[in-house]
């Protein structure tokens, strides 16, 4: 009977313990700064969104000078992988590179601009057309996360296919820059839904800088070099999902 007791006593006394060190285990998830849900991680995904491109573009040569200012807007999608790193309680540390199909055109009569001042080239105008092909980013990222929600900014080098020609009574084209290369910054948020998925939301400012493609001019003076220079920078909006492996 005596050691019934004692084992009765002792069991209590585990339960009791055990009932202690779950409050204390829910106190400490509920109100420790540590987050509970951690973002460190290899990742890949898709996206899809919107883009408007401005350009300003000017031809100059010895017979004169045109210029015009317009924008390529379109639909874009594509893919990214990257990486995350969390440290120090909610900061966060990551790099992201990701590759869009572009659908942005000219938006204007004809998809074309027309370059002009009061004289063109040669006393002519110009008809422009441009469209962006792809173009791609590669970028570090740094954020806070609060849980299952993470905000960052990010920047890194951007690459983009923009093909440009360009028509005249006495203009031809001599094939201009491939790929452009520049920078790229911006910022977003993105929040978890599961252990392994995730949504975001972002946006991305990129600056291609500017390009001068040769011309030949071959009308009423066959030869002379035609000069188009363009100024190129693109706005993105688009909605992703990721899907992290761990």
């Amino acid at each position: 009977m005596r050691r019934m007791s004692l084992v009765i006593v002792a069991a209590a006394l585990s339960f009791g313990a055990v009932e202690n060190v779950s409050a204390q285990d829910i106190l400490h998830a509920m109100y420790s700064r540590v987050p509970v849900v951690n973002w460190t991680g290899f990742y890949v995904g898709g996206n899809f969104g919107y883009g408007w491109t401005n350009v300003e573009s000017s031809a100059n040569s010895v017979l004169g000078s045109a210029a015009s200012s317009f924008k390529m807007k379109g639909v874009i999608a594509g893919g990214q992988l990257g990486m995350n790193v969390q440290f120090s309680g909610p900061w966060l540390i990551g790099i992201e590179s990701d590759f869009q199909k572009s659908w942005q055109k000219l938006n204007g009569p004809g998809n074309t601009a027309v370059l002009n001042r009061s004289v063109g080239v040669g006393g002519l105008a110009i008809n422009e057309t441009d469209d962006m092909d792809w173009f791609g980013t590669t970028r570090f990222r740094m954020g806070v996360a609060q849980d299952r929600v993470l905000i960052y900014g990010t920047a890194g080098v951007a690459y983009a296919s923009i093909r440009t020609r360009a028509s005249s009574a006495g203009i031809s084209i001599i094939n201009g820059t491939p790929v452009k290369i520049g920078w790229a910054a911006g910022g977003g948020i993105e929040a978890m839904l599961t252990r392994n998925w995730t949504v975001k939301a972002e946006y991305l400012y990129l600056d291609f800088g500017g390009y001068t493609d040769p011309y030949i001019y071959t009308g009423t003076v066959p030869g002379t070099p035609v000069d188009l220079h363009q100024r190129i920078t693109d706005q993105i909006v688009r909605l992703g999902v990721n899907y992290y492996f761990r």
